[in-house]
């Protein structure tokens, strides 16, 4: 018994330099975390916790082997002068990983200097993973040709529109099915463990640079070969309205292909789509569709690279992208399982974008859309960030009132947002003084 208080106030000294040593190494993580964007319900803070909403655009050269071309340090400072506080800047699989497995690391030297540039002119940069049609060897931009799994299927491309292809494609749509399948490449590893293991290389290099606000992991996430069940139900409801109201003699569904597929019938048939209710009722009829789709596939894709990515960043926040149904007004079923790290970054588009009757944009339709993403966003309780919205390009002022609702919906419900996308000449455009932040 004549040890006893002598071996107790060796255990109360004992655990007593240990509060007090994790408690500094607390402090110290606590600190770290403290240079990063952070979010509360839905609302992004800044590293002093103060209120932070992104305005900004996209900036990136789609060409392959040439992303880096045209971005340098005059660049961002024209951003900077222009109001804005962050830009999304495309980062390419393909340019990443040309080989399987094997990374570029001249790639990242190139996003070094961005991201210097960019702290200098205290601009935020959301890291994009971007894609349009899979693969350059499409046509599009995003994956090398040896992740293009499109088992020799033929890339049939028509119609008016570059995003046409998406639907007239069978090497696009295999593509991406074999991606969401995880479907082995010549190496024996799934295609989307490449990218997966691609996305945590960029998040070790990155994890305490708080110039990064965060990792949009995919850019509008294509459904693959399900797009036919849309496209069908798309049609069969366009074909009952056309033959009720008798205002053209089309009796099948490949007469309405043709006919959308030509630039004034899709004119026309556009023009019926003003009628919201009509509108609403093909969105809603291929939302069951794109829900098993996002929960099937998409969600445990995120799941994945947030898991692989937190094994290395714990720091950075996620901006995750519903379908790109969700573009136009199809509901999401995106569900939060990434807490405090869960950025919800749609994109908002009518369906005229891209379309040489870009000026005959919808008010009513642009409301559906916006008003569907708010309401994600408050079932996700995460904060928003509009992704991409506009691309007006060489529109003329026809197009100002577009861009002034669309930016004071945004506005008026906190969403941050990057315009699409920069242009050196665009402080020239008849609707820069919207986009302009004093």
């Amino acid at each position: 018994m004549k040890y006893l208080v002598p071996i107790n106030k060796i255990k109360i000294l004992s655990l007593f330099f240990m509060i007090i040593f994790f408690s500094c190494n607390q402090v110290k993580e606590n600190k770290a975390s403290s240079d990063f964007v952070h979010t509360k319900g839905t609302l992004l803070y800044d590293s002093a916790w103060h209120p932070l909403m992104l305005h900004g655009l996209n900036l990136m050269n789609k060409t392959e082997g040439e992303h880096w071309s045209g971005i340098d340090k005059a660049t961002f400072d024209s951003i900077k002068s222009w109001g804005m506080n962050c830009v999304r800047l495309g980062i390419f699989w393909d340019g990443l990983e040309p080989k399987p497995g094997a990374i570029d690391t001249d790639y990242f030297h190139h996003l070094d200097s961005c991201l210097v540039w960019a702290k200098e002119d205290g601009i935020y940069v959301l890291l994009d993973m971007h894609q349009d049609l899979y693969s350059q060897k499409y046509n599009g931009d995003g994956a090398p040709n040896w992740a293009c799994l499109d088992e020799g299927r033929p890339n049939t491309v028509a119609g008016g529109s570059w995003d046409d292809a998406y639907f007239t494609s069978p090497a696009i749509q295999t593509s991406f099915d074999g991606f969401w399948e995880n479907k082995k490449a010549f190496d024996s590893v799934g295609v989307q463990d490449h990218l997966v293991n691609v996305w945590k290389t960029v998040a070790a290099r990155y994890a305490n640079n708080p110039v990064v606000v965060g990792y949009d992991l995919m850019n509008e996430p294509f459904i693959g070969s399900g797009i036919n069940q849309v496209q069908q139900m798309y049609f069969k409801i366009l074909l009952d309205t056309l033959q009720r109201s008798k205002s053209y003699h089309i009796s099948n569904e490949q007469a309405l292909m043709q006919l959308w597929m030509s630039p004034d019938g899709r004119a026309k048939m556009m023009k019926m789509m003003d009628d919201t209710i009509l509108f609403k009722r093909m969105m809603d009829a291929t939302e069951p569709i794109y829900a098993a789709f996002e929960e099937k596939y998409l969600q445990p894709f995120y799941e994945k690279v947030f898991a692989a990515i937190h094994q290395v960043d714990t720091n950075h926040l996620l901006f995750l992208e519903p379908s790109v149904s969700a573009n136009i007004g199809v509901k999401s079923y995106l569900k939060n399982t990434f807490g405090k790290y869960m950025v919800y970054a749609p994109h908002t588009y009518d369906i005229v974008t891209d379309t040489k009757d870009q000026a005959a944009f919808s008010i009513p339709r642009l409301k559906l859309i916006l008003g569907r993403h708010q309401q994600k966003r408050e079932q996700l309780n995460v904060p928003m960030v509009m992704g991409e919205w506009g691309a007006f390009y060489d529109a003329d002022s026809t197009i100002i009132p577009e861009a002034k609702f669309i930016l004071h919906t945004m506005d008026s419900i906190q969403c941050g947002n990057m315009y699409w996308a920069y242009q050196k000449d665009l402080r020239n455009r008849s609707y820069f003084r919207v986009l302009y932040k004093q």
